[in-house]
């Protein structure tokens, strides 16, 4: 299956399933932070709409690398870092931003 096309929001976080699951971890409104840690890699993924498979274990990865998440017993639980009260509004920044389809990708004929 093809890579979904990134849209100009996503393109400030790398990217559509980055985007969703920084959106799932700080908006204490999203129905995954509606539920009590510690969240699975599958619960994750779901609310980043990524397969377990595809990115979401590398994504959960880098995240524990910058102090973000930390692993526990059962799965993955928010860290005490100062790095999420930035995230939100800057997150909140890029979903104001048009979804405009991004110029095409060297290489690639059109997204």
């Amino acid at each position: 299956m093809p890579r979904e096309a990134d849209l100009l929001p996503d393109w400030f976080v790398g990217g559509a399933g980055k985007r969703r699951l920084l959106r799932a971890l700080t908006d204490p409104n999203s129905p995954l932070r509606k539920t009590a840690p510690p969240w699975s890699d599958v619960q994750l993924a779901e609310h980043a709409q990524l397969t377990k498979k595809n990115a979401v274990g590398r994504h959960l990865q880098v995240l524990e690398r910058a102090g973000l998440l930390q692993e526990v017993a059962g799965g993955w639980e928010l860290a005490a870092a100062p790095l999420w009260a930035a995230l939100g509004p800057y997150l909140d920044a890029l979903d104001a931003l048009p979804s405009h389809a991004l110029p095409p990708s060297r290489g690639t004929t059109g997204n």
